[in-house]
């Protein structure tokens, strides 16, 4: 069993340095195959050498002294930027028009520590990479699943400086139309495996060169491609749902700190209440499920109480995704979600809720607003069993129907490695 408290020194195989996450997670094992994995995520590095995998974290190169030093040049590199505030402050309002004037004062209360806190993150991650080169163990490539992250920023620009080939394997296909300014189109990494022919135009579109872009399918979703979700009979036996009742499967959504255009609360409030009356007017089973970034207690939603007052049948759940998706006739997103694209891969057809800027560029999933969801969920039920469904799964997954993108990008990752 490989050590997990350090990484192997110098004469082992080459390194692969992984951001760690569900996306990269079906990468693994065939990764390993050519290379011994660095983790940036420890927990990632935990899991890996518990399925018996070369991998360790990248922090485990780190030393006594090594932590000194990291300490010394955070405090160092975070005065600077806390002396520089103001100025800051001001390039911020040149930017989107209107300054924060240091939150009525407030920022020097919290800014200095929240500083440190950033900066020695990334310097934690640079020194122990830097180690990690001082061993002589050759890192030969890094694979993120965003680069939007300060950590992961380092673990690209780090390579980058030296050569070293980067890929991003995208933890979600994009739901942007051209022209929408968003974080999600940055990237510094040199190669994209995009999940699809969207994606590839999505990344194109915002800059980047096609020629370093492959479209080979999301890796993440091979698993709905083998069998290893139950049926709809036994998902409905499982949840408990009867086989004679209407399911409409609600997916919430939540408040993203990325974005700046959303409704927030009030919008989600409205959906939810929508599909509520939607359910209670079809006498149907309402499934809500929780959006595993809700960081909120459970008994701090109002669903369950809700679907109470309204007398609908139902049930409020964080997991048994597959099993809901599986189980529901039809699904409502708060939102594009790509729970439409995985509803769509297990059969079920799937609607949403418009929100901010985004949207699917293709013509499937139905969307709509609130007052017109009841017309959009009757689109969608009758839908059910539409060719459509396939072909808008292949635009954004490149592996339909086979999904074997876990193969296809790790193929495509050694062709772009350099092991002589």
């Amino acid at each position: 069993m490989p050590d997990p408290s350090a990484l192997p020194r110098a004469g082992a195989r080459p390194l692969m340095l992984v951001s760690g996450g569900y996306t990269t997670q079906p990468l693994w094992a065939q990764l390993a195959e050519r290379y011994d994995l660095a983790f940036l995520a420890a927990p990632a590095a935990q899991l890996a050498v518990g399925l018996g995998l070369p991998a360790a974290p990248i922090a485990s190169a780190i030393n006594a002294d090594i932590s000194e030093h990291i300490q010394n040049s955070s405090v160092m590199l975070a005065a600077k930027v806390t002396n520089s505030v103001a100025g800051l402050s001001a390039r911020f309002g040149e930017v989107i028009g209107h300054g924060p004037e240091l939150l009525n004062g407030k920022i020097p209360d919290w800014f200095p520590g929240f500083s440190h806190h950033l900066i020695n993150a990334v310097v934690s991650i640079l020194a122990a990479l830097d180690e990690i080169e001082r061993s002589q163990r050759r890192i030969v490539g890094c694979i993120v699943h965003e680069d939007v992250s300060l950590d992961t920023r380092a673990l690209v620009a780090w390579c980058s400086a030296r050569g070293i080939p980067t890929f991003q394997v995208p933890h979600a296909p994009c739901h942007l139309l051209p022209g929408v300014a968003d974080i999600h189109g940055e990237t510094r990494a040199e190669f994209i495996a995009a999940s699809g022919p969207r994606m590839v135009d999505f990344y194109a579109e915002r800059g980047h060169d096609s020629e370093t872009i492959a479209a080979l399918g999301a890796p993440q979703w091979d698993e709905y491609y083998h069998g290893a979700i139950p049926e709809r009979s036994e998902s409905r036996r499982v949840l408990g749902i009867p086989d004679d009742k209407l399911a409409i499967l609600y997916m919430s959504s939540w408040a993203q700190t990325t974005s700046t255009r959303s409704g927030f609360e009030a919008e989600f409030d409205a959906g939810w209440k929508a599909v509520l009356a939607q359910a209670q007017a079809r006498d149907a089973y309402l499934i809500a499920m929780l959006h595993m970034h809700d960081g909120r207690p459970d008994e701090a939603h109002p669903y369950l109480q809700d679907m109470d007052t309204a007398n609908v049948a139902g049930l409020m759940t964080r997991h048994h995704f597959s099993y809901s998706l599986r189980a529901a006739d039809v699904m409502v997103a708060q939102a594009p979600s790509n729970a439409c694209l995985v509803a769509a891969i297990l059969g079920t057809p799937s609607c949403y809720l418009q929100t901010e800027d985004f949207d699917y560029a293709t013509a499937l999933p139905f969307r709509g607003q609130p007052e017109t969801i009841g017309a959009v969920l009757d689109a969608a039920l009758a839908s059910r069993s539409a060719s459509e469904w396939g072909e808008f799964v292949g635009e954004y997954n490149s592996a339909h129907p086979d999904g074997d993108a876990a193969t296809r990008v790790v193929d495509w990752i050694n062709s772009h490695v350099a092991l002589d």
